[in-house]
This record gives structure tokens, C-alpha cells and sequence, in this order.
């Protein structure tokens, strides 16, 4: 598992290939129901909607099927198929597009699950945590 934590802004980040256009400015991309579920998926790139502006935490977890995950820990945000032509995975934060993670992985189509803690009515430690789960179809 791959711990990350950096500054991202306009409260979104983005997983994407490599080799992804990133038209995430198109109105389609954040569109109402994207907003609603806040997960915007283009080609080759997903948008996460965060709730804050500033610092925030991930953990990425490569898996050969879906792992099970524990509801009790965890609220589901969402499931998404994402392509990955290059072979190239990137995290990359928000207005900039720099670069917080990269990775080689086998080129294909992958379920990507992202997870957020559920809080149970408690606050957030001064930032957002993420889980993001990547299995091969």
C-alpha cells in the first residue's frame, strides 16, 4: 500500500493515465451529477470531489479482484472502469496538475474504487483521507 499526503486546491484531485487528454474543463466532466456523487469520469482520467481546500491523505492499493472492505470503516464514494493505455498511473493535484504519485502498471482496464472514512459524526483531523483500490478487469 502507497501512503500519500499533499495540498491540492479547488476542492477536487484527479488519478489519471499518463497519457490522458485531461479535459477536465469540459462542463461535462463536473456535471450535476458528478458533483452529487463527487466522481467525474472523462478519458482516461477521474475527478475526486474532496472537502477541503488544502492537505490531503491517500492510500493506494493495487489487488488482483475486488477486495472486500470494511463498512463499518469506510463510506463508499464510488466504483468507476478507467483505462490505463500507457502503463503509466498518476496522481495528480488540483489547479496545477503536478505529479504527487507515479507508477508503472500493466496496461488495461481497471475498477477503481474510492473510499472515504466514515467519520460516524466525528471531525476530520485537519485533513481529508482517501482510500483508493485498483484492481485489473
Amino acid at each position: 500500500m502507497q501512503q500519500l499526503a499533499f495540498n491540492t486546491y479547488n476542492y477536487q484531485f484527479y488519478i489519471c493515465d499518463r497519457d490522458s487528454p485531461m479535459e477536465t474543463d469540459s462542463l461535462n466532466f463536473w456535471s450535476d451529477e458528478a458533483m452529487e456523487e463527487g466522481i467525474a469520469v472523462a478519458e482516461g482520467v477521474i475527478g475526486v470531489a474532496i472537502n477541503s481546500d488544502e492537505r490531503i491523505s491517500c492510500e493506494i492499493e493495487f489487488f488482483t479482484r475486488a477486495p472486500q472492505y470494511d463498512t463499518a470503516k469506510w463510506n463508499l464514494v464510488g466504483v468507476v472502469e478507467m483505462k490505463i493505455g500507457s502503463g503509466v498511473l498518476q496522481v495528480l493535484n488540483c489547479p496545477d496538475d503536478h505529479v504527487e504519485y507515479s507508477i508503472e502498471i500493466p496496461k488495461g482496464n481497471y475498477n477503481v474504487r474510492i473510499l472515504i472514512p466514515n467519520k460516524s459524526g466525528e471531525s476530520p483531523e485537519n485533513e481529508d483521507h482517501y482510500r483508493i483500490e485498483f484492481w485489473q478487469l
